[in-house]
C-alpha cells in the first residue's frame, strides 16, 4: 500500500515562499528600524485647558456630541466650544469650534473624517481656502517641554490654510464653515495628507487633530451661521489671531523618527 504524503510537492512550494517572504519582510523591518504599529502620542495639554477667553472672544457654552456622532468622529478626545465676542456697534459675533484629537489606532492607514461635526456630520460643499498668516509664526507655540517621551511643541508655520466649506442647499440653514488638520507636528486640509503623515514607517508613533470652525453672528439671542463670505472670514481671521497659537499649544511637534539623533 502507497503511502500519500500529507502535503503535496505545490503546496510545499508555496509555503517555503511565505516563509521566506515573511522572513524577509520581518528583516527588512527589523533592519531599517521600521515601526508599522504606531504608539500613543497624549496631547501636550488636556483639551479641556482650551483657554476660556481669547482675545475679545469669551466662552459661551460648551457641550458633548451625542454618542451616535461621536462615534463616527471616531474619537472619544474632542471639544466642542462657542466663543462669543462683543461689538460697540451691532449684533455680537462668535465662532462654533471642535477639536478632535487622534493618537493610538490600531489600523496601519487609519480613518479621516471630512464630514462636519459642528452642523451634525453633514458634508460640505468646496467653496476655496483661506490663507491666514499668524502675528508670530517664529518658534514654538507650545511653551516648555512636557518631559521625557513627549515630542517638542508644535510650531506655527509662516501661513496656515483653512478649507472653506458651505452647507449643501437643503441643510439646516446656510453658512460657511472652516476646517483643517494637524498631522504629527504639520498642519494640512487634505484628509489624505493627514494619512500619508502618520502612516510613516519611520516613525514610530503619531497623532493627528481635526478643527472644525463655524463663523457666527447674534440673531434673536442665538448665534447663527454667516452666510455672507466676506464677513465670514473677516471674523475667521479675528478669532484666529488668538485662537491658533492656543490650539497649537494643545499638540505635540513632530514626533522623532527612528534612528534620529536627539539634539
Amino acid at each position: 500500500m502507497t503511502r500519500q504524503p500529507l502535503v503535496d510537492a505545490p503546496t510545499a512550494v508555496a509555503g517555503a515562499a511565505l516563509l521566506l517572504a515573511a522572513a524577509g519582510l520581518y528583516g527588512a523591518v527589523w533592519s531599517m528600524d521600521l515601526s508599522l504599529r504606531k504608539a500613543a502620542v497624549p496631547p501636550r495639554r488636556p483639551l479641556y485647558q482650551m483657554p476660556d477667553r481669547l482675545g475679545p472672544f469669551r466662552k459661551a457654552s460648551s457641550r458633548e456630541l451625542s454618542h451616535a456622532l461621536a462615534d463616527e468622529l471616531g474619537t472619544d478626545r474632542h471639544l466642542v466650544r462657542t466663543y462669543r465676542a462683543p461689538r460697540a456697534a451691532g449684533p455680537a459675533e462668535g465662532v462654533r469650534l471642535l477639536i478632535g484629537y487622534y493618537t493610538g489606532w490600531a489600523d496601519a492607514r487609519p480613518r479621516v473624517p471630512d464630514r462636519l461635526f459642528l452642523v451634525g456630520g453633514e458634508s460640505g460643499e468646496s467653496a476655496g481656502t483661506l490663507d491666514y498668516r499668524p502675528a508670530s509664526s517664529r518658534g514654538s507655540a507650545g511653551g516648555a517641554d512636557a518631559g521625557p517621551g513627549v515630542p517638542p511643541p508644535l510650531a506655527l508655520p509662516d501661513r496656515v490654510s483653512l478649507r472653506l466649506l458651505r452647507r449643501p442647499r437643503g441643510g439646516r440653514g446656510e453658512g460657511l464653515l472652516a476646517q483643517f488638520f494637524v498631522a504629527n507636528g504639520r498642519f494640512t486640509i487634505r484628509p489624505s495628507r493627514v494619512q500619508h503623515r502618520v502612516s510613516d514607517l519611520r516613525q514610530e508613533s503619531a497623532y493627528w487633530m481635526k478643527v472644525e470652525l463655524m463663523p457666527a453672528v447674534a440673531e434673536d439671542g442665538r448665534l447663527v451661521a454667516l452666510r455672507d463670505p466676506a464677513r465670514a472670514k473677516r471674523v475667521l481671521r479675528r478669532f484666529l489671531r488668538y485662537a491658533l497659537p492656543a490650539i497649537a499649544s494643545l499638540a505635540p511637534g513632530e514626533p522623532a523618527k527612528q534612528g534620529a539623533i536627539a539634539p
